[in-house]
């Protein structure tokens, strides 16, 4: 989940609501109807039972994502991993589970580590993506907002 984040957040919007108590999950936690969890569990009337995973936005390629998803789901399965503890109380106070990045430099640089992710994307798809991001990174880098001109300006 912390390696393929940039799957879920493209842009550097996509960051701004990873915060503490906003309901967007800061780590890789999971628990049973818990919004403060990476993956909630959902059970339902009659054994209906459904997942949420909850770190992406409206700007993702649900393509890639539903992707990165499946593959994450059958490394897991391929090697065998145990699931942790759910999280019962309240994720962003506890230490459950990896972090999530917080910003789109750290997701990049998670992303372009990751030989596991660059395997399952394939070398030009994952290369292109890394690319992609980092371009909207460096475009928002470059900008000068209303809130700068406003507040520094107005010194000179």
């Amino acid at each position: 989940m912390c390696e393929t984040v940039i799957l879920g957040s493209p842009t550097v919007n996509g960051f701004r609501i990873r915060q503490l108590e906003s309901f967007c999950p800061v780590n890789n936690s999971w628990g049973f109807d818990n919004r403060t969890v990476g993956i909630r569990i959902i059970e339902g009337k009659d054994s209906k039972v459904r997942v949420e995973k909850r770190h992406a936005g409206a700007d993702a390629n649900p393509y890639l994502l539903l992707a990165g998803d499946i593959a994450v789901s059958l490394d897991g399965i391929e090697c065998e991993l145990k699931p942790t503890q759910p999280t019962m109380g309240n994720a962003y106070r506890q230490a459950y589970g990896d972090l999530i990045p917080t910003d789109p430099a750290t997701a990049i640089e998670l992303a372009r580590a990751s030989g596991w992710f660059k395997d399952v994307l394939g070398e030009d798809q994952w290369e292109l993506y890394c690319q992609i991001c980092e371009r909207e990174l460096g475009f928002f880098n470059k900008q000068v907002t209303p809130v700068e001109l406003n507040r520094y300006l107005k010194t000179l």
